[in-house]
């Protein structure tokens, strides 16, 4: 809001309240009073002294998630997707943050786009959602479980009969030339044992 003296003698002033967006982007241009000014303001009516001035700023209270402080939110980053979170920061002192997470496919595109839709501003909420506030750090992610699957790989060993080294490509070695023999590449040899038949 604001004020315009419309007298001085005596002393009569009218306040102004700005519009709601799409129209408030013509508060910077106009002034209440001159040609175009109803465009962004809207008269509120006569007005007498002066506003008292206003607290510090207050915080609402919001739901903690639960889940700890995501990443903080970064312009520069090209990667979020559909169901990330972020956090951002709105005061040092006390520290206090705030989680937000990308929104579904078709807005999630908006979540790569930069400053222009950082979390919380006006066109920020075209991809991101408020969650909650947030106190210290996620949990690390879980271990990577172990394979719990058959491995399989081939190895190239020697097939004669020798307790020699297998060289690569020699006879006798099943390494192909420009392979690596491992540790095991070689091996004594056992006795076949050929069934005899009646």
């Amino acid at each position: 809001m604001v004020s315009v003296t419309v007298s001085s003698t005596p002393l009569r002033k009218v306040a102004y309240k700005c519009k709601a967006w799409p129209f408030s982007g013509h508060c910077g241009q106009f002034n209440p009073t001159q040609f175009g000014g109803d465009q962004g303001w809207t008269l509120a009516g006569s007005c007498l002294g002066s506003i008292g001035p206003t607290a510090s700023p207050s915080f609402d209270k919001l739901a903690l998630t639960g889940l700890g402080c995501p990443a903080e939110w970064s312009a520069s980053s090209t990667d979020y997707e559909a169901g990330d979170m972020v956090s951002c920061t709105v005061s040092d002192s006390p520290e206090r943050k705030i989680v937000y997470k990308c929104q579904n496919w078709p807005n999630s595109g908006y979540c790569n786009q930069g400053a222009g839709f950082t979390p919380g501003t006006e066109y920020g909420k075209m991809a991101w959602t408020l969650m909650g506030a947030c106190e210290g750090s996620m949990a690390p992610t879980a271990a990577p479980a172990p394979y719990a699957g058959t491995c399989e790989y081939s190895k190239c060993v020697m097939v004669e009969s020798t307790e020699t080294n297998c060289t690569p490509g020699s006879t006798g070695c099943s390494c192909r030339s420009g392979q690596t023999a491992g540790a095991d590449a070689r091996r004594k040899s056992r006795p076949r044992y050929v069934p005899i038949l009646p």
